[in-house]
Parts: C-alpha cells; structure tokens; sequence
C-alpha cells in the first residue's frame, strides 16, 4: 500500500495534476488496491479533514477581501503603495511587494492575492516595461507572504490540526517573518532592477498626493488593526474575527456606495471558488497525512535512511526483521495525550506496547499513535468499528456520542473517590455496560482509568459554592449534559472544541472551564486561569477499548497477553492520574493558581444544586435502566 500510495502521488504531480487531486487519487486507490483499509475511512477523513469550526474563518477572510476588491479598495491600496515607493529605482517591483504586504492583513490567501492586487500590478508592470516573465515571477513570490502575515488561512489550518499552539498566537508570530520576507523580495527587486535597467515613477509624489492616497486607503488599512485588535483583546474568537472582517468590508462597501448587484454577485461567487479550492486541499491532505501516520511512512522513511550506511549483512538482517514485522498482528493504539512520560496515558501505552510485544515474542506489534495523529475521538471510535484502529484509550465525550448509555458516568457528584468509582467500574455494573456497548457497537471494553476528577477553574473569583458560580461564563465539552450541569449550578455554559479552548481562556472569551489537574497542566491551562475549586464534580473516565473483531482474531495466547498487559498499563495510568488529584494543592500553587478547597458541607450543596437536574437529563437521553443500575452499584458499595 506505501509504495502504491506514494508512485501514485509523484507520478500524477509530475504530469500536472492539480495537487489537491494528487493527493486524493492516491490516497483513495491505495485504499482500494490493498483492500485491507474500509473504504468507508475515505469518507470519515474527508468529512473530519474538514469538519471544522475554526475553519470557519476561512470562507470569511477570503470573503472579505473579495468585498475589499469589489469596493475600490484594492485600487486605493495599490495608488498608496505606489505614492509611497512608486519612485524608487523598480518601483513598481516594490509596489507589488508593498500591495501584497498590506492585501495580506486582509485576505491571509496566497490564492486571494495572487487572483487581486498581484495579478493587477502583474499587468501594470508589464505596462511600464518589465519582463513579463520576471513580472509573473514577481507577483507569484509576493502573493506568499498572504499565508504569513495575520490574518492567516494556513495558521487556522495548522493550529487546529496541532495540539498547544493557539490561532492567536500563530497570527502574532507571522508578524515579523512576513514583514522580513518583503523586505527580502524588496531588496531581490532592487537587485534585478539595477541589472535591467528597470526605473521607478519620474517623480516622487507631493505631500498632498501622498496624503490624499493614505486618506483613501485608510478604511482598508484599519482591517487588519480591528482583526488583530478584537482577537487579542478578546471582543472575539478568530473564527468570529473572519465574520467581522467580512462585515466590515460590506458594510463601508455600502456606505460608500461602491456595489452593484453584479458586483457583489461576482464577489461572492470568486470567494465561493477559493474557498471551494482550499476546502478541496484541506479534505483530501486529510486522507493522505492520515496514510501517511497510519503506515507509518516516515519512521520507515527514517530507517531506511539510518539502513544506507549499514554493510550488507546487516542490510539482510534489517530485510528480514522486517519481513517478520510484515507477517504479525498489526495493532494500532491511539491515544489524544502528548508523547511523553509525564502524560498518563502515553506512559500506560508505552508499558503495554513493550508487554505485548515481549509476551507474544512479536507476533502482535503494537504501534503507538499518541497526539490524535489518527484523529480525533470520534474519528478514533469510528477507526475502532470499521478496524482501521486496534485498541484505543479514549474520553467518555466521544464513547458517549457512539454508545449512548455510557453518558451515565457523567453524573456529578457521585463517587467519594477514586476507590469507589474504580471498584464500581471493575465489578458487576462496569463489567455489564461494557458488553452491553461490545453488543452493540462491535467495540469491547477491556476496562477503564480515568483523567483525574474534574474541577471548576475561572479567572475572575474564588468558587467555594454554587452562589459563586453565579455570572461566570465557563467552556464546557459540546455534549449537551455538560452545558446542563454548569446551568444546574447558576454559571453560563459555552460549548468550546478542545483545540480552541486555551485561545479562548486568552482571549477572554469564557471566564473559566472544568478539567482534571493532568489537562490543567499539560494543556498549560493555568497560564490563563487565577482560581481552581477543587470540587471534583465528575471523573475523566478514560475507556480501554479494542476492535472486537481484531480481539477475536487473536489466539488464546495473545489474548491472554492482551489482558495481563492491560492490567498493567491501566494501573500505571491510574497511579499516574491519582498522584497527580492527590497533590492537586502543590501542583496548582507551583503553577501560579489560587487554590480553593471545597469541603464536605460546601460540595454538598453543589451535589444538591446539579445532580438531579443533570440526572432529569441523563434519564431523558437513556432512560432509567442504567442510572438506576450505577444507583444500586452506589449503594451496595457504601453498604460494604
């Protein structure tokens, strides 16, 4: 499948397929000529490639400087410009740079621009005697700091697809790197000009020239300042900056009375185009890296590299481990936490990775996905049921999307501690919801450990009972239950994708969220929060689960090495979690954070304030069965 995937690309690039068709078409007949992939992963990763909320600010940022173009303001940018550096020697080489330096805090496309001003200023060198090779050359190399300089596609593209950065915070740092990449241009153009003669304007433009073009450019020059403004002072989110930016573009297009109806027509249907043409990109690159990641392309890329130096005997034995590791059992473990050993669930996968492996003498290989490299938790438990992926450590938001009943654990307020919840999971109950989700979603349990207890952290006052709760505005996971606990306990609840919540604690945008202390600390929450309660409203359960159709392909001896491994990895995870709830205090305080301890009487209240409304809920969505089963699993161990 690697070398079909990879012929295919190179040779369909080399005789000119766009690339968003290169990487789709080889990425989809691999797929189909190994067989072994469901068909079905091309449509999952060709929706979650682009099932995005912060892409959202793509089709607004491309929107808006369409809007720009079609309202004249484009022009006024480009007679700026040219009133600036219009009479230096290459003059109109710097305008275009200068044009595509000034449309890139508007429009963050390379695509945008060189269909704009680039492909404008492309035709007035021309004019003014350039060649027209060295003008088209021009224009496509400026059109390329549009990604660079903020507002920037790319940056939205990259942060939501890359665990710690924030969209902020990459348009922050395209800010000099743009700026240097024109200066760069600038002085290349420069170069060329005093080789070929190339002369800017005959004269300098007047003061009240000049002054006359900043006038008329300054509604577009404003943009990029009320953009990156709004972001950083937290009136609103990137995705919502791309919605102001094109609202602003239409409503000065309106006051100054610059559309027509074929105008607007036009601009919309060019946005519609490029939009089209980067979701085409985006879509199909997701089918193409999720090959790449799930073959393991580059680690094997990696050692072929490190095998070239090697004689040939040891050429021979690298050829024949690797026709073993051809012949065992592939099993793909995802997990969504950092590739490191402080992180819980990736040190519990490394254990059981070399456990498998040691036990069954390799003939079950166990591969290790952690950071969402396979997606995210809905893209993992599809994995799971269409056997794409093997085993997975995996939140209850996305088991809960997939098998309904396991929302029941989101009861707040439940367990006294760890202990108990780990009993009630290991025994009768835990045991009989995870053949009930085998049954029905071809998924099978092997057990759970959990992301530490939940606590409500806010920037703005201690929390030590639901009255303080009161006014705050606090990010909740999408689910619906989450928004009704926070509700039951007096705050405002606003759903947050994970990849958009340290941005948003940043920005402003919410006073506060809920998390367990590893999230808090790996996720580097706490740069952006003041006050944590440690109320411990609900546990993070994280679910151990594998195909279970892989699981039932394996012989009795795997199997048995399966489930001795895991016992071993889920009591490493949970001691991990554990050390880090019971040291809550200490961690927190190092970090910066006030912390608010909650005692029996204070988290009495807020069990009284939540649990039954969040109950009234849950019972809505599954019905009584298994809240009435966690009940008696409840009772019967406080009655031991």
């Amino acid at each position: 499948m690697a070398s079909t995937l990879i012929i295919l690309f190179f040779a369909t690039l080399l005789i000119g397929v766009p690339v968003a068709f290169t990487m789709g078409i080889a990425g989809l007949t691999a797929i189909f000529v190994d067989g072994s992939i469901n068909p079905l992963v091309a449509a999952q990763r060709l929706f979650s490639g682009i099932d995005s909320f912060p892409l959202m600010a793509v089709p607004f940022f491309i929107l808006a400087s369409e809007l720009m173009t079609a309202c004249g303001l484009t022009g006024a940018l480009l007679r700026f410009a040219n009133a600036l550096v219009g009479h230096v020697r290459g003059g109109m080489g710097h305008v275009n740079i200068l044009v595509s330096m000034l449309f890139a805090g508007i429009s963050g496309s390379a695509l945008a621009d060189a269909a704009g001003p680039s492909a404008i200023v492309m035709r007035m060198m021309r004019e003014a005697g350039y060649e027209k090779n060295y003008a088209g050359a021009l224009s496509a190399a400026t059109a390329t700091i549009g990604p660079i300089i903020p507002p920037s596609i790319l940056a939205v593209i990259f942060a939501i697809s890359t665990n710690g950065v924030t969209v902020a915070g990459l348009f922050l740092a395209g800010i000099v790197p743009g700026m240097l990449l024109g200066l760069a241009l600038a002085h290349a153009n420069h170069y060329v000009s005093m080789k070929h003669g190339y002369r800017g304007r005959d004269q300098r433009a007047s003061r009240s020239e000049l002054l006359s073009s900043i006038t008329k450019a300054m509604p577009a020059l404003v943009m990029p300042t009320i953009i990156l403004g709004g972001i950083l002072l937290g009136v609103f989110t990137p995705t919502e900056a791309g919605a102001v930016a094109s609202a602003y573009a239409l409503l000065l297009g309106l006051i100054i009375r610059a559309f027509t109806l074929e105008g607007l027509y036009k601009a919309f249907a060019r946005a519609a185009v490029i939009t089209s043409s980067v979701f085409m990109i985006v879509a199909m690159a997701s089918i193409f890296a999720w090959l790449l990641t799930y073959l393991q392309i580059p680690q094997e890329l990696a050692k072929f590299i490190a095998t070239i130096t090697q004689n040939k005997i040891g050429i021979l034995i690298i050829l024949a481990l690797s026709a073993q590791a051809a012949s065992a059992k592939d099993l793909k473990y995802a997990h969504f936490q950092s590739a490191d050993l402080s992180s819980p669930k990736h040190a519990a996968a490394l254990a059981f990775e070399s456990c498998v492996e040691g036990k069954t003498s390799g003939s079950i290989d166990v591969q290790v996905f952690p950071a969402s490299q396979l997606g995210g938790g809905s893209d993992i438990m599809e994995g799971l049921q269409l056997g794409t992926v093997q085993m997975a450590a995996i939140h209850d938001g996305p088991i809960s999307a997939v098998y309904k009943p396991f929302s029941v654990l989101a009861m707040p307020y439940l367990f006294d501690d760890q202990a108990m919840a780990w009993d009630i999971m290991n025994g009768e109950f835990g045991q009989a919801l995870f053949e009930d989700m085998r049954k029905k979603t071809g998924i099978r349990g092997l057990g759970v450990a959990d992301n530490g207890v939940r606590n409500f952290t806010n920037n703005v006052r201690p929390v030590a009972e639901p009255a303080d709760m009161k006014g705050l505005k606090l990010r909740v996971m999408t689910a619906p239950v989450w928004v009704t606990l926070v509700e039951s306990l007096g705050a405002s609840a606003t759903p947050v994708p994970w990849p958009e919540l340290p941005g948003a604690l940043q920005q402003g945008v919410v006073d506060g969220q809920e998390n367990g202390v590893t999230n808090i600390v790996n996720a580097s929450l706490y740069q952006h929060q003041k006050y944590v309660s440690l109320d411990g409203h609900v546990f993070s359960w994280h679910a151990y689960l594998m195909s279970d159709d892989f699981y039932n392909g394996l012989n009795d001896g795997e199997k048995k090495a399966v489930n001795q491994c895991f016992q071993i990895s889920k009591t490493i995870h949970r001691g991990l979690t554990a050390a880090q709830d019971a040291n809550a205090t200490a961690i927190l305080s190092a970090k910066g954070m006030e912390v608010v301890p909650v005692n029996p009487e204070q988290k009495e209240k807020f069990r009284q304030a939540a649990q039954p409304k969040v109950r009234e809920f849950i019972v809505s969505e599954i019905g009584e069965e298994w809240p009435n089963r966690l009940d008696a699993a409840v009772k019967a161990y406080r009655n031991k």
